[in-house]
């Protein structure tokens, strides 16, 4: 990620976790779950994500509430005043 950000005074922005997984019949096993592998693979790469975002942005990971939201609807949309606020920039142009 870049050391320096800064967002137009109108911008937003989307952070998203994604929505869809593909997955073949054919990956599936025998009685129809996802492998642990699998599973496990995809926990990780959320995992890495969140981890990613705590350390560039560790005051929107404070706010338990805005937080929450974030994991619990996947995606969060922020405002230029938010990004600001959250240390994600360090100045609206």
């Amino acid at each position: 990620m870049a050391s320096y950000r800064e967002i137009v005074e109108h911008g937003e922005l989307w952070l998203h976790l994604g929505n869809t997984i593909e997955i073949e019949s054919c990956d599936l096993s025998a009685d129809g779950k996802i492998p642990k592998k699998t599973f496990e693979l995809l926990t990780l790469c959320r995992s890495k994500t969140l981890e990613k975002l705590k350390q560039v942005a560790p005051k929107l990971h404070e706010d338990g509430k805005m937080w929450s939201t974030f994991i619990a609807h996947n995606h969060l949309r922020l405002n230029a005043e938010q990004c600001l606020h959250y240390n994600l920039v360090h100045r609206i142009c």
